[in-house]
């Protein structure tokens, strides 16, 4: 069992919040099917959210958050590939 905060949580209902979208406050899980869940801001600002079901980032969200010099290159391709999907 978890806990955060005083309010406990066990792994059943952690597996069951993550699967439905939950995001559970920092700390509150071990679960491997867990990540954290960051904010990107300008300013200075609570890097680590909480925690939400860990999934696999697709095109062209891949690019930007591993490598950021050269993310702006697979974003240009988005129009291209939504417009070849039309045509096809």
């Amino acid at each position: 069992m978890t806990a955060y905060d005083g309010t406990a949580y066990d792994d059943t209902t952690c597996a069951m919040l993550l699967g439905a979208g939950a995001v559970l406050p920092p700390g509150t899980t071990e679960r491997e099917d867990a990540d954290v869940l960051t904010v990107r801001a300008r300013e200075p600002g609570t890097p680590e959210a909480g925690q939400v079901r860990g999934e696999a980032l697709g095109f062209p969200a891949w690019a930007p958050v591993n490598d950021p010099a050269n993310g702006h290159l697979a974003l240009a391709l988005v129009k291209d590939v939504q417009r070849l999907t039309r045509q096809a």
